[in-house]
């Protein structure tokens, strides 16, 4: 164990002078705190001052166009233009974006035989690329049909020949496909021959012969051996409804 060992009295004696330095270190030690500070702090208030303050960069946004919808679709104007009375706004049957194909309805008019379920006059329009046109016209209302465009079917709507354009018409409305479409086709002398031919064909798994008669009033199935052939030899259903076209396809093969 260290012993303690007493301290010189001069360490332990509290002396004037050494109340009076205290007294002064008491004093002056705050002020001069006070001094540095100040110095310290005007040092980096001039290093401030000359280094550039950071900017965040400019970032340009580019302006974003607004693209504005046209008013009226296509189809929405064509629509119009044919002045449907009381129209009840258009009803897409199909559309196939894959093929650039729309099918659309709307009816139309007065309201008819509403003691029996009312009904409307009804019509229904193809646009396939920049082609548009009606199909199928039930006009109940004999409104004037001059202004109504027909689609005018020609050798490059090769879509609209395809058996599945034909499987998806008829899966959506099939009175239109059959009674509407087909007969379209029937009739127009541009319409390809294989398409007019499978027609002919198709017959033998229905009984239709206003479709029959279609395909006669055509030219070029008139002047087509095959094609008339296959009327000529359509079978014979219940009530022989096909009697008639036969004749008159055997009639055409004889001067053919």
């Amino acid at each position: 164990m260290i012993p303690n060992l007493p301290l010189p009295t001069q360490f332990t004696t509290a002396t004037p002078l050494s109340k009076f330095i205290a007294m002064v270190l008491f004093i002056a030690l705050p002020f001069i705190g006070f001094w540095f500070g100040m110095n310290y702090q005007t040092q980096i208030s001039q290093q401030s001052s000359l280094s550039p303050i950071p900017v965040d960069p400019i970032v340009t946004v580019p302006a974003i166009k607004s693209t504005t919808p046209p008013a009226e679709t296509t189809i929405t104007s064509f629509v119009e233009n044919a002045d449907f009375p009381a129209p009840q706004g258009v009803r897409m049957l199909f559309s196939d974006p894959l093929h650039g194909v729309k099918v659309f309805t709307l009816s139309y008019g007065a309201a008819q035989d509403c003691l029996s379920g009312c009904f409307y006059s009804n019509a229904t329009g193809i646009e396939y690329g920049a082609k548009i046109g009606w199909i199928s016209m039930n006009n109940y209302d004999a409104i004037d049909d001059a202004k109504f465009v027909f689609y005018d079917f020609d050798i490059s709507d090769t879509y609209l020949y395809t058996d599945e354009f034909f499987q998806l018409l008829n899966s959506k409305d099939t009175w239109v496909y059959q009674n509407a479409f087909l007969v379209m086709l029937a009739e127009d002398e541009d319409v390809p021959r294989s398409v007019l031919l499978t027609i002919a064909q198709g017959l033998s798994s229905y009984i239709q012969p206003s479709l029959a008669n279609s395909l006669l009033k055509n030219v070029t199935v008139r002047n087509d051996r095959e094609i008339v052939t296959a009327l000529a030899n359509l079978p014979v259903f219940s009530g022989d409804a096909y009697s008639e076209i036969r004749t008159q396809a055997q009639e055409l093969l004889n001067g053919l």
